[in-house]
């Protein structure tokens, strides 16, 4: 059972089954478009982004039992006007930290503690990453769809 479940969060943090596959939905988006903001009160794909990054660093950090500083609020976990990290760059990191997300559902003790997050099982961190993740890829392509660059084009 437990192999069962770190194949099944190992295959939902890249969408699979779910919807589409996570990597893909940041293929082909321009920097242009990366930050072009749909209306004035949604967030560009880039802040996005940003944002699923920075929480993704911190629950992997969690659930690698590292001690982590929350923060106070949710504010830091999107870009500043001083924030120099590209599409490209934030694109990699993403990916860098999908694959340990991975490796830590595949090869980790999943009922395992983490102290620096209330004592809630390593379980915990990698579903609220895999949905965190989900919900915001969802924001991205709703800004595709509006920027008319999706549906990605099919594979040939």
């Amino acid at each position: 059972m437990k192999e069962k479940l770190g194949k099944a969060l190992a295959a939902g943090l890249y969408g699979k089954g779910t919807h589409a596959e996570s990597l893909k939905i940041l293929d082909g988006v321009s920097d242009k478009h990366a930050k072009e903001r749909i209306a004035e009160n949604v967030h560009s794909s880039w802040e996005q982004l940003y944002h699923i990054v920075y929480w993704q660093d911190l629950c992997i950090k969690a659930a690698r039992l590292a001690e982590v500083k929350w923060p106070k609020d949710g504010s830091t976990s999107w870009p500043s006007d001083s924030t120099t990290d590209t599409w490209n760059d934030l694109k990699t990191r993403f990916k860098v930290g999908l694959e340990e997300a991975k490796a830590l559902a595949l090869e980790s003790d999943l009922a395992a503690p983490m102290a620096s997050w209330a004592n809630y099982p390593m379980l915990s961190a990698l579903i609220i990453l895999a949905q965190h993740n989900s919900y915001h890829l969802g924001q991205i392509i709703v800004n595709r769809l509006a920027q008319g660059t999706w549906p990605m084009p099919k594979e040939e």
